[in-house]
């Protein structure tokens, strides 16, 4: 029994926000439930009479279930590298759009958070993004403590779309995600 608890316990720290398992917490949370239905099927294949399970059935099951739900999280997450092109993608697409509009070849990065994609209004998926742009020199960034007026205020930064630095064949996609 201390064996489950043990492993619920895992799991629910591998539930937590930036762990393991933060995006499929449906799935996830019910693993320790599933490790014990596989305990108790693998004893009553054992033919073991008894009404209590042996510690290393417990531990097989445990093993079966944590198994199970590594492949989960790696068949179903695409890769972080993956991940961040398609967010870059959606990212240089949206900035080009927007700058041919205002006339002008940068935009504020609060500008993004909130009228963006909708995949880019949480900042670890923008900042995935930049840093993509970034690398592949679509984007440069900067900062500024001058409003549009010439007054002084808090530094902002702002994204700078390099063109013509993205090219077609560099592969963005802005499906997926």
């Amino acid at each position: 029994l201390s064996e489950f608890v043990a492993f619920q316990n895992e799991m629910e720290r591998m539930l937590q926000d930036g762990a393991d398992f933060c995006e499929h917490r449906g799935y996830a949370s019910k693993v320790p439930e599933n490790a014990a239905r596989v305990a108790a099927v693998l004893h009553v294949f054992k033919n073991d009479e008894s009404l209590e399970i042996q510690k290393s059935t417990i531990q097989s099951s445990i093993n079966i279930a944590r198994w199970y739900a590594n492949e989960y999280r790696r068949i179903i997450s695409p890769p972080p590298e993956e991940i961040a092109r398609v967010l870059g993608g959606k990212l240089y697409n949206w900035l080009t759009s927007r700058v041919k509009n205002c006339g002008k070849n940068y935009i504020a990065r609060n500008e993004v958070l909130q009228y963006g994609p909708v995949q880019l209004r949480q900042a670890s998926n923008l900042e995935l993004a930049e840093a993509f742009l970034i690398s592949n020199g679509s984007v440069s960034v900067f900062y500024t403590q001058v409003d549009g007026f010439g007054r002084s205020t808090k530094p902002t930064r702002f994204i700078r779309v390099n063109f013509p630095a993205f090219l077609p064949s560099s592969g963005f996609n802005s499906g997926g995600l």
